[in-house]
């Protein structure tokens, strides 16, 4: 009775390691079906960057656009103009006043 209690949870035990290996290979199929993209012309074998990089790149800059918008601040409830401070190097001081 007993043997045939721990047979049963060992072929339970086998059945969910095979379903997880499964879905752990159906996973990485998914992402390297996904990260086929076009090749760029003239492109040398393996320089071009999959697709995967090409959204971790495009998130990271998002990130960082809306980080830095994030920052800025109203001046008064009313006011619907946002302001904020810059850094840039002291030799591009000039350049941008003239600019702005």
């Amino acid at each position: 009775m007993i043997k045939q209690e721990c047979d049963s949870e060992n072929l339970k035990i086998q059945n969910s390691d095979n379903l997880l290996k499964m879905s752990e290979q159906q996973l990485v199929d998914y992402l390297m079906s996904i990260n086929r993209g076009p090749r760029l012309e003239g492109a040398q074998p393996g320089t071009t960057p999959s697709r995967l990089e090409l959204y971790a790149f495009y998130m990271a800059k998002e990130k960082a656009i809306l980080s830095a918008l994030n920052m800025l601040k109203q001046r008064d409830a009313s006011d619907v103009t946002l302001t904020g401070f810059i850094w840039c190097p002291l030799a591009m001081e000039e350049p941008m006043k003239r600019a702005f």
